[in-house]
Formats: structure tokens, sequence, C-alpha cells
């Protein structure tokens, strides 16, 4: 028999102690996984797509919106919740406006436009 495991909200998991433990919120039900441990191919490839929708953002016409990188906060969903930590991740400028340069996580999903685009990222290893 399954037991109906309790939704938590985004404020709950943000409260709980740092443990090293990953956590995440997929409609409310938390997740948890030990904190792993990032190697330099993954360091090197996060920061080389970075680089590249830097490029092409310098290309776009003014506003600018942002790159976020290093497990950034987004709460993808309310009611019931879902937040993720994301590696590498594109907010509009509307959004990096509206989100204070302190605040743990960014309200809605990052701009999804950037998949319409073909970036040549060289992933040499």
């Amino acid at each position: 028999m399954m037991t109906d495991t309790p939704t938590m909200t985004t404020e709950q998991m943000l409260a709980l102690p740092e443990d090293g433990m990953d956590r995440e919120l997929i409609a409310g039900r938390l997740r948890e996984k030990p904190t792993t441990r990032r190697n330099r191919r993954h360091s090197r490839t996060t920061s080389k797509v970075g680089k590249a929708i830097e490029l092409w953002l310098d290309s776009q016409p003014k506003p600018h919106g942002e790159v976020l990188s290093g497990e950034a906060g987004f709460r993808l969903r309310r009611n019931p919740d879902t937040t993720v930590g994301i590696d590498v991740a594109y907010i509009s400028a509307e959004v990096a406006k509206a989100t204070p340069e302190t605040a743990s996580l960014v309200e809605g999903p990052p701009v999804p436009t950037l998949k319409y685009y073909r970036l040549r990222i060289p992933m040499k290893t």
C-alpha cells in the first residue's frame, strides 16, 4: 500500500538545514540526494555553455537579460511548488530587474527561446 507523502512549499524547503544534501521540489514533493562533487569536465562544460550564451547575448538588441550559473535556484511553478537548481540559465531583462541581487531563487522558468538558436560550443574533453 502506498502512503501519500505530504507536500512542501519552497519556503519550507529553503528553511531545511544545510547538511550536504541537494534538494529540489517536484510538484511539492521533496527530492533529496547527497551533494555531488562537480568534476572538471562538468565545470568546463557549464563554463563553455555560459560563455556561448553570453556571446549570443552580446549580439542581441538591448535590454539584455542575464546568464546565471552555479545551480541557480528557480521556482518553476506554485501550488504545488516545483523548485530546482539549474547549472546555466538565461533570464530576461524584465525578470532580472524584478529579482533582487540577493534573492535565493528566480520566480518562473528561464527564457526558453534559446532552444531555437544553434549555439556552436566546442566540447573538447
